[in-house]
């Protein structure tokens, strides 16, 4: 019995080949990260919903991210008809020690608000603005939204 070559993400995405536009529809998927490489079991499904829907449907992806975050956005780029990153909110950007007290500031002003500390946790102004700037010209038919983190926005 011959063991199979585990591949890497590169050839991965070599073997996958060009991404071509196909004509279904037209989808925006809105997440915390990007979704690549697939290391953890939100990403992976995530990963996997975006590519499979990419296979007959045009597909963008708007998450928050930084250039050299780790995650392989040219990879994504490769595959999805639009990939677009906004900078995490300052309460993930920020170190430890201030984004651990910010938080906790967060969390207790949340005890007597009328919403909770979660629903706003991944809330920015940069993250509104991109998704404006995408859903009102572009008409997308699906907006999938992963993670209730990202339902404090408007679409």
């Amino acid at each position: 019995m011959r063991a199979e070559k585990q591949l890497t993400d590169d050839e991965r995405w070599a073997a996958a080949g060009p991404m071509t536009v196909s004509p279904g529809r037209r989808i925006l998927i809105v997440c915390p990260e990007a979704p690549s490489p697939p290391d953890g079991g939100f990403n992976l499904r995530v990963y996997h919903l975006a590519t499979q829907l990419a296979r007959r449907n045009r597909v963008t992806l708007l998450a928050y991210g930084a250039a050299d975050d780790g995650r392989d956005w040219d990879g994504l780029a490769r595959t999805l008809e639009g990939v677009h990153r906004v900078p995490p909110p300052a309460i993930r950007a920020a170190g430890h020690q201030l984004g651990a007290l910010r938080r906790r500031r967060r969390q207790l002003a949340s005890l007597v608000r009328r919403s909770s500390f979660h629903l706003n946790v991944l809330r920015s102004d940069a993250m509104q603005a991109a998704i404006d700037g995408l859903v009102r010209p572009a008409g997308f038919d699906v907006i999938q939204v992963e993670s209730s983190g990202m339902m404090c926005f408007e679409y």
